[in-house]
């Protein structure tokens, strides 16, 4: 589920196009928006999945990494908000793997960039 924005996009048509065309894409598997803080990355993210979610027969699911956290927990966070528990022995990223293998479904992850170093979980 993707949290309501209040924010309205001005100047942005071009990018948001853009971004639309990539996640209509079944051949797109990862995108990655980078910029300064606070120009409004996450803003055109979420316009653009409200955009394009009724493509994805699974929905869309929206994960931030807002504060900081360990990498190592990073695939517990994803399978919260993809609605499951991991469980206690440790394979979380293995279980988020299984989870989306048969599922159509965007995964919008926000400020990833404060746990960098779990990087290898999205390949």
């Amino acid at each position: 589920m993707l949290p309501q924005s209040t924010r309205r996009i001005i100047g942005r048509k071009q990018e948001l196009a853009r971004l639309t065309a990539l996640l209509d894409d079944p051949s797109t598997r990862l995108v990655t928006v980078v910029g300064i803080g606070g120009v409004g990355k996450t803003t055109l993210c979420l316009e653009a999945a409200q955009r394009v979610a009724s493509g994805f027969a699974d929905g869309v699911t929206f994960v931030s990494f807002q504060s900081a956290v360990a990498p190592e927990i990073v695939a517990d966070r994803i399978a919260r908000s993809l609605g499951f528990e991991p469980d206690s022995e440790g394979n979380a990223a293995d279980l988020v793997v299984d989870h989306l293998a048969d599922r159509e479904l965007l995964l919008l992850i926000d400020n990833f960039e404060v746990v960098e170093s779990a990087r290898p979980l999205l390949s």
